[in-house]
């Protein structure tokens, strides 16, 4: 039987409210385990996770199923770093963009949080898709 790799990605970053991510792993590494193809699956978890470990981790793991857990959120529009910003895809909390951008937090190497937008995500996915489907 084929194993089927589930990457858990978690970031928690420091000036966000904390969330209960340690249980969530626990609670899934437990299902896992009790159901009857415990061994057809490898759980691998990967902590504080920074914007660039999802395409390392992608590429390396090629895994069946990505569970992000964490803060989601938006890029306020409007403030005075709009144009600096205007372009880009991954930003520290607080950065600005028009309009607001949807996105997941991610942590930054200091440990707070740094947005991922929805289209970055999109687009890492997209690139690594064809490399084992």
């Amino acid at each position: 039987m084929k194993r089927h790799t589930i990457l858990f990605l978690v970031a928690n970053p420091t000036e966000l409210s904390p969330l209960a991510l340690d249980a969530e792993a626990r609670a899934i590494q437990i299902e896992l385990e009790r159901s009857g193809y415990r061994d057809g699956f490898d759980l691998q978890t990967r902590w504080a996770v920074q914007p660039l470990d999802l395409l390392r981790e992608l590429c390396r793991l090629k895994p069946t199923v990505v569970h992000v857990s964490g803060h989601g959120g938006r890029r306020p529009a409007g403030a005075a770093e709009h144009n600096r910003l205007r372009y880009r895809d991954v930003g520290a909390d607080g950065e600005t963009a028009d309009p607001p951008v949807p996105g997941r937090f991610f942590q930054s190497a200091d440990g707070r949080a740094q947005l991922v937008t929805a289209r970055a995500l999109q687009d890492t996915f997209g690139a690594v898709a064809g490399s084992w489907l």
